[in-house]
Parts: C-alpha cells; sequence; structure tokens
C-alpha cells in the first residue's frame, strides 16, 4: 500500500485545519508514520534528548544525516550526535510538502520531502531536505531503525 499525504510545520493554530482534514483521509499506516514524523519534530524542536528513544534498540541502528560527518550507528553514537546538535544556538524541524510510505507487518518506510527549518534567534532559514527511512513496530510504538536525511542541491 503507498501513499502521499503533506505535514505541517507552523503555528498548532495553522497547522490544526490542515491536520484535521489530512487526517479524515489517511489510512492506519499514513498515521502511523505522520504520528513518528510528528514526534520527531517535536523532539527535535524542543531539543529533547528522549528523541534517542525515538530510535529502535537494536545495535545496528543507523542515522546518516545531510552533512558528511553525520553516520552515527548505535545509541551511543546517536546520543553523543544529539547532544551536539542541541548545544548549537538554534532550533530546528521539518516542513514536509509530500511523505510517501508503507508497510507490512510490523516494519515501515517512507520517503518525505519538504524542507529543513533552521530558527536562529528568530532568523528563519528552510532548505529543501529529503528524509527516507525505515521503522519498526515495538511495545506499539514505531521506532527508527534507519534515518536517511538528505539536502538536495542543483
Amino acid at each position: 500500500m503507498d501513499f502521499v499525504f503533506g505535514g505541517c510545520h507552523a503555528t498548532k493554530a495553522q497547522c490544526n485545519q490542515h491536520a484535521t482534514a489530512a487526517e479524515t483521509s489517511m489510512t492506519t499506516t499514513q498515521r502511523d508514520i505522520q504520528t513518528a514524523l510528528d514526534r520527531l519534530n517535536a523532539l527535535i524542536g524542543s531539543k529533547d534528548m528522549g528523541i534517542v528513544n525515538a530510535f529502535d534498540d537494536d545495535a545496528d541502528v543507523l542515522l546518516a544525516g545531510s552533512e558528511a560527518d553525520e553516520v552515527m550507528r548505535g545509541k551511543p553514537a546517536l546520543t553523543t550526535f544529539f547532544q551536539a546538535l542541541f548545544a548549537r544556538p538554534v532550533t530546528m524541524g521539518w516542513d514536509w510538502s509530500r511523505v510517501d510510505g508503507a508497510s507490512q507487518g510490523n516494519v515501515f518506510w517512507l520517503f518525505a520531502e519538504g524542507h529543513v527549518v533552521i530558527d536562529d534567534s528568530g532568523t528563519i532559514t528552510r532548505r529543501p531536505y529529503r528524509l527516507s527511512g525505515v521503522l519498526v513496530r515495538r511495545d506499539g510504538n514505531l521506532h527508527w531503525r534507519l534515518f536517511h536525511g538528505a539536502e538536495p542541491h542543483g
């Protein structure tokens, strides 16, 4: 089962109308993936180290960010990465304009396209961003097994 749906990165009030309309037509897989994306966005936007728990406990969990040195395997490496990221004087999040995804059993995969949104003391920068990922359902929640982000050029 494939699908396409959009996300929203704005104030809660601005997103509510968009989210309500989108949610009425979403399948369970779509809702689960959107919930995982929303959770990740909230955790990174609030610089919450609980973000590490959004990733699977498997030792082979992998995050490959958009920068050359952003390749982390395992939760200890993720912890170090997010501590360094959250120490920066900026906040960030994503504004997804398109999300494609599917699932089979407890495995989910997605491709998202939109923008990374960076707030540097009120100066907002938006850059094109793509995300591909694999998630697994454990204990009733989706956990990232693979996060691969990229900033397309050209």
